[in-house]
Order: C-alpha cells, then sequence, then structure tokens
C-alpha cells in the first residue's frame, strides 16, 4: 500500500484526533501520487495506440471464392483472415498491402517528372517549386506507405473505392491473385 494512502488510513481510523494539516498532508500526497500513475497510464497508452498499424484495404480484399476477408490483430500486426474450409488463415496485412501498393506506384516511377508538372499545372501552380514538391512526394512512396500503415485509409475513402469497383483478390497463401481497378469508359465504347 502507498504510503501517503496509509497515512491517510491510519488518520481515518483514529477518528479525527489529529489535526487539519496533518489530514490535509496525507490526502495530497494520495492525490498527488494517483495523479502521477493517471499521467503515466494515459501517456503509456497515447504512445500505445500511436505504434498501432492499419490494414490499408480493409473491406476491399476478398479470397479467390469472392468471400471478403475479415481483420483482426495478431500482437500489433494486422491481419487479413482467410477462411480456408473452416481453417481460418491469418495472413499478414503487410503483406498484401505492400504488393498492392508497388502494383499501383509502379506506374510512377520513372515517369515522376512528367507527373509532378502535370500535376502542378492541373492545380494552378506550374510554379518550380511546386513541381519540386510534387516530385519529392512521388518519389518517396516507401515513406508515404509507411505512413499509411500508421494512419491508415480514411473508411469514406475505402467504401468509396468499394463502390467504384476496386477489389483485391487473395490466395491462401496470401498472395495477390488479381487487383480490379475500376476503369474508364470511352463514349465510344458505351454504345
Amino acid at each position: 500500500m502507498d504510503r501517503g494512502l496509509s497515512e491517510l488510513w491510519k488518520l481515518i481510523q483514529r477518528g479525527g484526533s489529529c489535526r487539519e494539516s496533518q489530514l490535509f498532508l496525507a490526502v495530497s500526497k494520495f492525490v498527488n501520487y494517483s495523479y502521477i500513475v493517471f499521467r503515466y497510464n494515459q501517456a503509456k497508452e497515447v504512445v500505445r495506440k500511436v505504434n498501432v498499424k492499419r490494414a490499408l484495404f480493409e473491406g476491399l480484399v476478398f479470397d479467390t471464392a469472392d468471400q471478403p476477408l475479415a481483420v483482426t490483430w495478431v500482437g500489433d500486426d494486422p491481419s487479413y483472415v482467410l477462411d480456408d474450409g473452416g481453417f481460418l488463415r491469418h495472413i499478414p496485412a503487410e503483406e498484401v498491402d505492400r504488393q498492392v501498393w508497388d502494383t499501383i506506384t509502379a506506374g510512377i516511377s520513372g515517369n515522376e517528372e512528367f507527373l509532378s508538372e502535370q500535376t502542378a499545372k492541373m492545380l494552378g501552380q506550374d510554379d518550380i517549386f511546386s513541381i519540386a514538391v510534387i516530385r519529392q512526394q512521388l518519389e518517396n512512396s516507401l515513406n508515404q506507405f509507411e505512413q499509411l500503415r500508421n494512419t491508415g485509409l480514411p473508411e469514406d475513402m475505402r467504401n468509396y473505392l468499394g463502390m467504384t469497383g476496386f477489389r483485391i483478390v487473395v490466395d491462401f497463401h496470401g498472395e495477390v491473385v488479381e487487383i480490379i481497378q475500376p476503369a474508364i469508359t470511352h463514349p465510344e465504347d458505351e454504345e
């Protein structure tokens, strides 16, 4: 038992035969100790919440039988859960997410200069500094992947991707079999 708490308990047992100053001192020691413990636990909890990684494509990953994969955590790492005939296989989300990220960003590598210029023009800020910032962001796809793993894609963005038809199909080994991306159809093809 804490010293401040034991002093308070002793003072209470004496039935008020002590002076108010002693009671105040004992209570203040107890309160200060409680505050320190509370602040310590709160800081520890905040650190734990920050370090938790997230599954980027939760709700967008399906197995080869077209069943959606749930997300669960094994320790601090998220995993996609694939039901393989009653046996639940836990596929680390980082492996699947990295495969998808590499496929999506493959078209960017080697074209950073052109893409940064065109993006700056679309934004109406085609000065050299804006182009340099955009190009730097395009070249740092690995850092962006790690940042996204910490924050995750917002739920409304994942819902939008799902509504447009974006799907990721994986096999029971965790290999990405197919990435179905929404396609833009030309007006001539619609007729």
